[in-house]
């Protein structure tokens, strides 16, 4: 008999989102010292995603509403002296240093106008703080249809940012084993030092990552799509980048308009404007078929197709 394939959705993370999902955000970190350090990771992941410094999406499971976030993935932007300090450090714990660095001043995570800078010119470095769902399932099909899923949200999350290098932590062998084989990571420190003096944390930790070079070398992999950049043509504003992020989840302008919280009357406004834009930048995207696409939902859905194809157009 075959089995049902479970009913997953994919959505971007929201700020109510972390407390339900607790259990999957790091709570604590052992230090140099093999002393337990406590971390608010739920209370920095919300101040990081308010900021507009935390990418991410939920991966959810409509059919069972109490439990209706299975897995959770989160990614920020960091400065480049961080990440090559990271790679040199032989010590586990990548997500939970920098959510425990959230409320400082030091603090390696790019603010948002400095991501835009960097996006402009120089290039990002992408760190994964989680990849995470209930790691004592022991369904595999269901296990792998989330992996799928989190790594579809990913791709979708992280193209069209001018990326020069990933770095990341993989959680025991089998995601070590994902990771360098189709993914194309590279792995850059298994640990082995610190091991062999502390027991935790465990599961055993893996610190991969990917530069731009690397992963252009090794173009059948699934990293390497992150590293093909285009420059935008269009231009959007902040406001109309949102709604199109949005419009690629939300499939009327109600639920665009409630996951904004802005009026339907604003989200037509927007559409108006975007569509302006769209025509003078790119007409022929609008105005190939043979009378034109004259009819709204025919120009959304030509859009919305497009931009599926050229993130870029969606990132600051």
């Amino acid at each position: 008999m075959r089995v049902a394939v479970p009913d997953f959705r994919v959505r971007r993370l929201r700020a109510g989102d972390f407390r339900s999902v607790a259990r999957f955000i790091p709570r604590r970190v052992i230090g140099r010292d093999g002393n337990v350090v406590a971390i608010d990771g739920v209370g920095a992941c919300e101040r990081l995603l308010a900021a507009g410094m935390m990418l991410g999406a939920a991966v959810t499971q409509p059919n069972q509403p109490s439990q209706s976030i299975v897995a959770l993935g989160g990614a920020v932007f960091l400065t480049d002296d961080y990440v090559q300090a990271q790679k040199t450090s032989s010590e586990p714990g990548l997500a939970e240093h920098i959510l425990l660095s959230v409320s400082s001043p030091a603090s390696p995570i790019l603010a948002a106008a400095a991501v835009e800078r960097r996006n402009e010119k120089g290039g990002l470095n992408l760190a994964v703080l989680f990849h995470e769902w209930d790691r004592d399932c022991t369904d595999e099909d269901y296990v792998r249809e989330i992996r799928i899923h989190l790594i579809k949200a990913f791709l979708n999350d992280m193209r069209g940012y001018r990326l020069r290098e990933i770095i990341a932590e993989c959680v025991g062998e089998e995601d070590l084993r994902w990771a360098v084989g189709g993914g194309g990571y590279v792995l850059r420190d298994s640990y082995d030092e610190w091991y062999r003096k502390h027991a935790e944390p465990a599961p055993r930790r893996y610190l991969v990552g990917a530069t731009r070079e690397e992963a252009l070398a090794l173009p059948s992999s699934v990293i390497s799509l992150l590293f093909h950049y285009r420059e935008p043509v269009c231009g959007f504003t902040p406001s109309e980048r949102r709604l199109l992020q949005a419009a690629l989840t939300c499939e009327t302008d109600a639920e665009i308009a409630s996951a904004l919280e802005i009026s339907p009357s604003g989200v037509k406004k927007h559409w108006a404007a975007i569509f302006e834009r769209v025509a003078a930048r790119i007409p022929e995207l609008l105005n190939d078929a043979p009378r034109g696409l004259t009819r709204g939902p025919q120009k959304r859905h030509r859009l919305l197709a497009y931009l599926r194809e050229h993130q870029e157009e969606l990132r600051p």
